[in-house]
């Protein structure tokens, strides 16, 4: 009786604060009619800037696997909510399941491709801008108040050359994230960095490079962030390892 009554407060919470009139319109405007009938997408207080561009989800499509928006971290604002701008020619790809929390803001420009793995979930507050290509590695752990940009969002020329010939150094560039990272609170990743598997960033880091020749199972932190630790990873990913998790919804 009481696993009936716990199953049904959470069905109940979950038709009161999902956005269904948003939940049907994303699903059916950016994917295939049989992924859609199914609403593998869930969206909690959305506001929805560009609904132009696709979404893909890789792996077999289950009701409910991909829930953005929703309010699951203390620490993080209490009301659920999403931004979405996804532009014409920007895509967004999800391997499987994946949980975005709320007040957080995803947008992809029409140059974007945005590919996030499986189990992915983002505590709350942060704030992705892809306008090349990002791509996000499985059972990637994100905290509060954070950031993902492969783009400085506006590009620089010299004043005493023409306006055509602009700054290579602003142009976006590719973000990598292996598996099994951690982004604590805080932190930044910008244009241009790749992290190798099982990295965590510490608080409050400013991300810029490429930080793969130091191999897996490290620590970055600092402004700029530099190699603090190595042979360190979450107790949760070897856990991961050791039993693989099924289902990052089911697991928060």
């Amino acid at each position: 009786m009481k696993r009936i009554y716990i199953v049904g407060v959470k069905i109940l919470r979950m038709i009161w604060r999902v956005n269904w009139f948003s939940t049907v319109r994303l699903n059916f405007a950016c994917l295939p009619f049989c992924q859609a009938i199914k609403l593998p997408i869930l969206l909690y207080e959305p506001k929805i800037r560009n609904l132009c561009g696709k979404i893909h989800i890789s792996k077999k499509v289950t009701f409910g696997m991909i829930r953005l928006g929703c309010w699951y971290a203390a620490f993080c604002p209490s009301k659920p909510g999403i931004t979405l701008n996804i532009e014409k020619g920007g895509v967004v790809i999800f391997d499987s399941y994946c949980m975005i929390g709320s007040s957080s803001v995803i947008e992809v420009g029409n140059h974007g491709h945005l590919h996030i793995g499986k189990n992915v979930s983002i505590s709350g507050s942060c704030r992705i801008g892809c306008r090349k290509k990002i791509v996000i590695g499985e059972n990637f752990s994100c905290s509060w108040n954070t950031g993902i940009y492969d783009t400085d969002f506006h590009l620089t020329c010299s004043p005493r050359e023409n306006v055509e010939k602009l700054n290579s150094e602003t142009e976006p560039q590719n973000v990598v994230i292996g598996k099994d990272c951690w982004l604590c609170q805080d932190s930044i990743i910008l244009k241009g960095s790749s992290l190798p598997d099982r990295t965590i960033v510490g608080a409050k880091s400013l991300v810029k490079g490429n930080y793969l020749v130091y191999g897996n199972n490290i620590l970055i932190a600092g402004i700029p962030a530099k190699l603090l630790k190595r042979d360190i990873t979450r107790v949760e990913f070897v856990k991961f390892e050791l039993y693989p998790l099924d289902s990052i919804v089911k697991h928060c």
